[in-house]
């Protein structure tokens, strides 16, 4: 019996030495260095220049999946919202970069969407702050397209955004 108790004292006297030792250790403070995620289980990460992005997981996630006890049943390529085309191309005069997308319903009842656009320059540096959101209106199983341009002329690369109307 008293070689478990000095066992346990031991035991305790070296969780509390790390304890204290823990404690006194400072944090620095303030910015730290970027870190680049990169990834194959994320292969989203990082930016994807050119690109529509949807930022409410509602909007993109599957219709009529149900899951029970780990098994997903229904189909499971089917979203509320699908991207039909997107793109962009200069404006007449070749002057301005025009992005452009277009959005099929695939529910049968209207849905509101609000996009956003954040502009690069060909060394893909961002050149002027996002867009103002911008509603996008959907009628039931409809199609609607959205479109943005740049105040700056120097735009080559874009980044759309999309989320549910608010």
């Amino acid at each position: 019996m008293s070689s478990i108790m000095k066992n346990s004292s031991a035991v305790c006297t070296a969780l509390l030495c790390c304890l204290a030792l823990s404690c006194t250790s400072k944090l620095p403070e303030g910015p730290g260095p970027a870190i680049r995620i990169d990834d194959p289980r994320a292969p989203h990460a990082t930016i994807l220049y050119d690109s529509v992005v949807f930022v409410d997981k509602s909007l993109s996630r599957p219709l009529g999946q149900k899951e029970i006890f780990g098994w997903t049943l229904g189909p499971g390529q089917v979203t509320k919202i699908a991207v039909e085309a997107q793109g962009a191309r200069r404006t007449e005069g070749n002057t301005i970069v025009a992005v452009f997308a277009t959005f099929r319903n695939r529910t049968d009842y209207p849905l509101q969407l609000e996009g956003r656009v954040q502009f690069f320059d060909g060394d893909k540096f961002p050149i002027e702050g996002p867009t103002a959101w911008q509603r996008i209106f959907l009628p039931a199983n409809g199609v609607a397209s959205y479109k943005e341009t740049p105040t700056r002329i120097d735009a080559v690369h874009y980044y759309t955004e999309i989320r549910g109307g608010r």
